[in-house]
């Protein structure tokens, strides 16, 4: 019987590449240490980069995909994050810090029922795990459901009364279904946790626009972007509050910057849209809108005012064609929002502009009837009057 013999190559060949393997997971785990290290200081790009080289040099380094995720979640890279998060899933299934993060990229993501999913798993599996019930009252609020939103959150307080994060999002709850003294005191307990919390301070900022205390949102908004100088939303959310004052060439620089930090950010867009809306720019203003509603189609606000730069840009420019978009729009904007007293004006205009008279008249009636603002119904009837009707 012939005898087998070995071959020295093949064994050499072997040993070189187990000492090759053990070398590449050596530099992984050292770009991966590099990468969490450029996190913990903030830059993105560094600890991006070093997590890249990571998963590069050992694809099977599921840490190096957590951390990624984090880095993109932080850079507004909302998909790459669930994808990283996906692929940890994968491999640990069972993770809670995993669901509950997808589940909040996932709210982020539009994707509600997936949010919910994650989230309900993640309580399943950790039931006094204050951040798990944290993600589950953010994807019920995703979902409208406010009350169960709200039980949730209190829950994970109720766990850790320090989760910060958990009296925002309450905060943001409460705001939501009108509650503003409660919300106010939810943001005043969490910076009374931390003073420098960017997102309760911006949070802040939200409820106090939503009363018209412009002054006091720009104020937590200026100190949130010292804060955190990569704060899209925050710039965003300042450029509301300069057009809210009538302050639209800072409102514009806002929004700007918003989009230099979160290029897909629909409301920044919309924002430089009214921006440039209002410094008589309706070309700039209506490719604004129109990218904030290719980012997001459920979004009332860019739809409505797209309407109405059309309208405008129609009369001033005699185009029918434009009105007719207008008014597209504006039917558009009442299927989002029924009876919304913005756009029941914006579409008895444009249907009087194209002659529909009947069926303007009834528009505005229905907008007069809708809104207790004087300037509005000031508005309206003399426009009643224009066409004879009352």
């Amino acid at each position: 019987m012939m005898r087998r013999t070995l071959r020295p190559r093949n064994w050499l060949a072997a040993i070189a590449l187990a000492v090759l393997i053990g070398a590449c997971s050596s530099q992984a785990q050292g770009r991966l240490d590099a990468g969490n290290k450029s996190a913990t200081e903030k830059h993105w790009a560094e600890a991006m980069a070093a997590f890249d080289e990571a998963i590069k040099l050992d694809p099977g380094l599921t840490d190096a995909y957590v951390g990624r995720a984090y880095a993109r979640q932080r850079t507004y890279d909302t998909q790459g994050a669930i994808a990283d998060l996906d692929v940890v899933l994968t491999r640990r299934p069972d993770d809670v810090v995993a669901l509950g993060e997808r589940a909040g990229q996932r709210v982020r993501a539009g994707d509600a029922v997936g949010a919910l999913a994650d989230a309900q798993k993640a309580v399943h599996l950790a039931k006094d795990d204050s951040e798990a019930w944290e993600s589950l009252g953010m994807a019920r609020r995703a979902g409208d459901d406010q009350a169960g939103s709200l039980d949730a959150m209190s829950k994970a307080l109720e766990l850790d009364p320090t989760n910060e994060s958990a009296l925002v999002n309450r905060g943001t709850t409460y705001d939501e279904m009108g509650d503003y003294d409660k919300a106010i005191a939810d943001y005043a307990a969490a910076l009374k946790l931390n003073a420098d919390s960017a997102h309760a301070l911006r949070e802040r900022a939200v409820a106090y626009l939503g009363h018209d205390m412009t002054a006091e949102a720009i104020a937590d908004l200026d100190r949130a972007i010292e804060l955190d100088p990569g704060y899209a939303r925050a710039y965003s959310t300042r450029s509301s509050a300069h057009l809210q004052s009538g302050e639209s060439e800072k409102a514009l620089t806002d929004a700007d910057a918003a989009i230099a930090r979160e290029s897909t950010f629909a409301q920044a867009h919309n924002n430089r849209g009214l921006a440039h809306a209002n410094l008589h720019d309706l070309d700039a203003a209506i490719a604004d809108y129109d990218r904030a509603i290719e980012l997001d189609a459920t979004i009332f606000e860019p739809l409505n005012n797209r309407a109405f730069a059309y309208i405008s840009r129609g009369e001033s420019s005699n185009s029918l064609a434009d009105i007719r978009r207008g008014l597209d729009d504006a039917s558009g904007a009442l299927n989002l929002r029924p009876g919304n007293t913005n756009a029941l004006l914006y579409r008895g205009i444009a249907q009087i502009d194209l002659g529909e008279v009947d069926l303007g008249v009834a528009d505005l009636r229905a907008a007069r009837a809708s809104t207790e603002d004087r300037r509005v119904i000031d508005t309206i009837n003399e426009i009643l009057s224009q066409v004879g009707s009352s």
